[in-house]
């Protein structure tokens, strides 16, 4: 072939795939989003913003179990990236909340394709992540200007003050924790300034409704969803995003429904923590054990006694709750003081926060229940835990801590702890 013939090939074969790839570039962002748009509208992007402690890990879950099914509507949950797992935003939320955001990184840049890419198709989104609830001003600015194309929607879920509070305070103090265990009281009482304004519903409130209008904003009663057992992702999934509102096999009663990680009991952790410092006074010496083999050292610290490295604190703390609960069982752990509290200094203010909601929204909350809140607030407010001082002094709890320090020890579970 003459060697003119092969360069006008290579031409021709050049310009067509040229030609190709702008005709696809035309139709893919040009043409069938104009169809798209014309036939479905503006695309969506309804974007739930938890707060946390109000069943956000429960509707994560559900919305990327069923991310293909959402996709049979027009609904892109953000699998196809490497957010595919439930919690897989959180990391892009947390970026947006420093008031100083760097927007090169790896989380805002993949999530900029990802709006881009579904906005280019016409196709709607939903993206959810308690993480922003605590965006700053300036990171719910720019999830706005990331968001530009789209109809948004921003679905708020509302849960009292005081029943809030202590599931936060149950959260905070699970897994290896527990050696900074601080009763609810004290809790409280030293935290009490910076839990109102993370608890604070109207700083994110109007952070969103400022960005994006009021007309964006659903607010959903939590308590409300539960008098009414409705299943908080039927709500977000079908009544706020307009999918699967056919498949109620999809949903379970708001009774049945693990809407919050469970309130588990305290009471386990405290007496751990309890024993850890028991320990760590008890069993300081200058003959102390640096190890599970009962080497001794006489120039260790006096406050040395610690549990040895090969458990992580929070397997020690799971061993140490289920021997507790065996001999809880078997009647030969002490009788546990306990002090029952109730929270009722902060119900005034809670049901003012309660007051304003309403005065605000009104109607417009989905589930509004003003009796489920305030039953909430009175009934299902309280906790107890160890009475320290009690504990501490009870003669038998000293006998108890005694007996399983030597226990623990003589199966090298101590380290830098008295060895006689």
């Amino acid at each position: 072939m003459p060697r003119s013939m092969l360069v006008l090939l290579l031409f021709l074969m050049f310009t067509f795939v040229l030609v190709r790839t702008f005709v696809s570039f035309i139709i893919d962002y040009f043409i069938l989003p104009l169809i798209y748009y014309q036939v479905l509208g503006k695309p969506r992007a309804i974007v739930h913003i938890g707060p946390p402690k109000t069943a956000s890990t429960y509707i994560q879950e559900f919305l990327s179990h069923h991310a293909r099914d959402l996709q049979k509507y027009n609904l892109i949950w953000p699998s196809t990236h490497h957010y595919g797992s439930p919690k897989g935003i959180s990391l892009f939320g947390m970026d947006l909340a420093n008031d100083s955001i760097d927007n090169t990184t790896t989380e805002i840049t993949d999530m900029r394709v990802f709006f881009e890419e579904n906005r280019a198709q016409n196709r709607s989104i939903i993206i959810s992540s308690e993480n922003f609830s605590k965006d700053s001003p300036i990171g719910v600015a720019m999830l706005k200007s990331m968001l530009r194309g789209f109809d948004v929607t921003i679905i708020y879920f509302y849960r009292e003050f005081v029943s809030h509070l202590l599931s936060v305070y149950y959260q905070l103090y699970r897994g290896d924790k527990i050696s900074k265990f601080e009763p609810l009281s004290t809790f409280v009482v030293k935290n009490f300034d910076v839990l109102a304004i993370q608890l604070d519903l109207w700083r994110t409130l109007r952070a969103y409704e400022d960005a994006f209008g009021n007309e964006a904003m659903v607010v959903v009663d939590y308590y409300g969803c539960e008098a009414a057992g409705v299943d908080v992702a039927y709500v977000v999934a079908c009544e706020v995003a307009g999918a699967l509102c056919d498949r109620n096999d999809l949903f379970i009663k708001s009774a049945d429904s693990p809407t919050t990680n469970a309130r588990e009991s305290l009471i386990g952790r405290e007496i751990f923590g309890y024993y850890e410092r028991f320990i760590r006074i008890y069993g300081s010496s200058r003959s102390v054990i640096t190890s599970p083999k009962h080497k001794v050292d006489h120039n260790a610290s006096l406050d040395s006694c610690h549990f040895c490295p090969t458990q992580t604190m929070n397997q020690r703390l799971k061993a140490f709750e289920k021997d507790v609960l065996k001999q809880r069982h078997r009647h030969i752990l002490p009788e546990i003081p306990l002090i029952r509290t109730h929270l009722s200094m902060l119900v005034p203010f809670a049901e003012e926060m309660d007051r304003k909601l309403r005065e605000e929204y009104g109607d417009e909350i989905l589930y509004g229940n003003t009796t489920a809140n305030l039953k909430a607030m009175h009934e299902e407010a309280y906790t107890e835990f160890v009475d320290g001082d009690a504990l501490m002094n009870s003669v038998e709890w000293r006998e108890w801590m005694t007996r399983t320090y030597y226990e623990d020890l003589k199966h090298g579970r101590l380290c830098g702890c008295n060895a006689e």
